[in-house]
């Protein structure tokens, strides 16, 4: 199934007229193995309606636009000779460099091996909307055969991020001194609203943020991690993926479909990245300034740290067409006996509805749910209250039919 779906998105597409095109474009290799990672958390009796998705997803990209050409090829004595020709380029910046290098490389390396020798070169950088890393770590869960299929694609994310803006996060005057705040004291964003940037954006939103310098504090609290080990790196992962489960579940719904969403996929795809990288300081960095600008911006006074939803006597199945607030109720108070319960439910709505962005939240939160047992429930509430975002807009009873619906 993957295969098929790789097959259709192998060659690039150009000419896209609309941001909808664009993204969708962009999202594409993402939608193909989310879906294909949450197929084994699937109801049975709804796999078919789940693989058609997959299936509908790699039909539309070829629908839009026209087929582009790949780079052209380069012939490099071995993988030894590829890593500092592709590692120069991106020091200089040399998008065609870099695509002709990575498309050499994601041929014969593995998800695992590029991040080991690109990660703190793609952490210190803002392109593709902030998506390699979402890529990257979506390549190393799937196993290495189905994650073969898909690597190709990723020149197209990096080959863009080697024009970006490169950001200085360890500018002078950011030096992790004793007087920096604990990573887990930080407060990210509470009463700053900022005012929302006048482009759009991800990468938008995060240079706003940091032209403002709300973000220095945060910088200092991640240097001050500099000598400490992957345990420390790990709970400041983990402080901020919590902030952003939080703030799907108590912010405003306005943005919950694109925009909280992202304030956790970005992050919690660093941080898996970041478990192969031998330094963690930038991807914290960089994590830390994608969930500080969310909330500079978009953040609420009333928001609350230690907030836990009411409770319901609605199992999950049933909240989910009620409202947001009783399916995050009941993913959060299920009895532990009945997580798996929930998190099978929780793939099965999201793998067959048509939207990339739901699918690669709910997957997120069950990723995050086995790397941060502990709160494994606040993961799952949060992605119960996105689904049930989505479940008015797309009764089930109407997938079927509406398979190439909403995504362009």
């Amino acid at each position: 199934m993957l295969r098929v779906g790789a097959i259709a998105i192998e060659t690039p597409r150009v000419g896209l007229k609309t941001f909808d095109e664009q993204s969708f474009a962009l999202h594409a290799p993402l939608e193909l193995l989310a879906r294909y990672a949450l197929l084994p958390k699937v109801r049975p009796e709804q796999r078919k309606l789940a693989r058609l998705q997959l299936l509908a997803t790699a039909a539309v990209y070829q629908m839009i636009g026209e087929p582009g050409a790949p780079p052209s090829p380069w012939y490099p004595e071995s993988m030894t000779e590829a890593w500092p020709a592709i590692i120069d380029a991106f020091d200089r910046g040399d998008q065609t460099d870099v695509e002709r290098g990575m498309h050499y490389v994601a041929e014969r390396a593995t998800a695992e091996t590029i991040i080991a020798f690109l990660g703190d070169r793609i952490v210190k950088r803002l392109g593709a909307s902030l998506h390699a890393p979402i890529l990257l770590a979506l390549l190393c869960r799937v196993g290495p055969e189905a994650a073969r299929l898909v690597l190709p694609k990723l020149w197209e994310f990096l080959g863009v991020l080697s024009v970006e803006t490169v950001v200085d996060w360890c500018r002078a005057g950011v030096n992790g001194t004793d007087a920096a705040v604990p990573f887990a004291e930080l407060r990210f964003g509470r009463e700053m609203h900022l005012g929302t940037p006048r482009e759009g954006g991800i990468v938008a939103l995060v240079k706003h943020v940091a032209g403002n310098g709300a973000l220095d504090v945060h910088l200092d609290a991640v240097a001050s991690l500099e000598h400490g080990d992957a345990g420390d790196y790990d709970s400041a992962f983990a402080t901020l993926t919590r902030l952003a489960a939080l703030s799907m579940l108590q912010e405003t719904s306005k943005i919950a479909r694109y925009g909280w969403s992202h304030c956790l996929t970005i992050p919690e795809g660093i941080w898996s990245m970041s478990r192969c990288m031998e330094s963690k300081q930038g991807a914290l960095s960089l994590a830390s300034a994608v969930v500080g600008s969310y909330r500079s911006v978009y953040g609420s006074n009333e928001f609350q740290y230690d907030w836990i939803p009411s409770t319901t006597t609605l199992s999950l199945s049933e909240a989910l067409s009620v409202s947001p607030d009783e399916a995050a109720a009941a993913a959060f108070h299920a009895p532990s006996a009945l997580r798996p319960e929930i998190e099978t439910e929780l793939a099965t709505q999201a793998a067959i509805r048509n939207d990339t962005h739901l699918v690669k939240y709910t997957l997120t939160c069950l990723n995050l749910g086995a790397m941060d047992p502990e709160f494994a429930a606040l993961y799952h509430a949060a992605a119960a209250n996105l689904l049930a975002i989505w479940f008015k807009d797309t009764p089930e009873e109407s997938l079927y039919a509406n398979l190439l619906d909403g995504r362009v």
